[in-house]
């Protein structure tokens, strides 16, 4: 996960959706753009020190994130949508058309 720490709004929104039908479980995260709180966040989440980044690019580099989603930009106010920035090649079925 990226974002949704302590100190964000919606976060605990996400979270307990996501976690409704029993289908995805919380493996890691980067949960905001201050690292302290980004850890802090990981710690109350129950996950392990080595699952918890300060940073997303350090989480994507470690992880095998098989997500597609989009990020909101604090700096322009939009949302950028990213793809494909996880280990899994092209030419797995589901990012085929990504």
């Amino acid at each position: 996960m990226v974002g949704g720490g302590s100190d964000a709004f919606i976060g605990a929104i996400h979270r307990l959706a996501a976690n409704m039908d029993g289908q995805i479980e919380l493996a890691c995260g980067c949960f905001s753009i201050n690292p302290e709180i980004s850890v802090s966040s990981g710690k109350s989440y129950f996950l392990p020190d080595d699952r918890i980044y300060r940073n997303f690019e350090e989480m994507f580099e470690k992880e095998e994130i098989g997500i597609l989603g989009g990020v909101y930009n604090i700096k322009n106010g939009q949302v950028d949508f990213f793809k494909n920035l996880t280990k899994r090649k092209k030419e797995d079925k589901w990012l085929a058309n990504a």
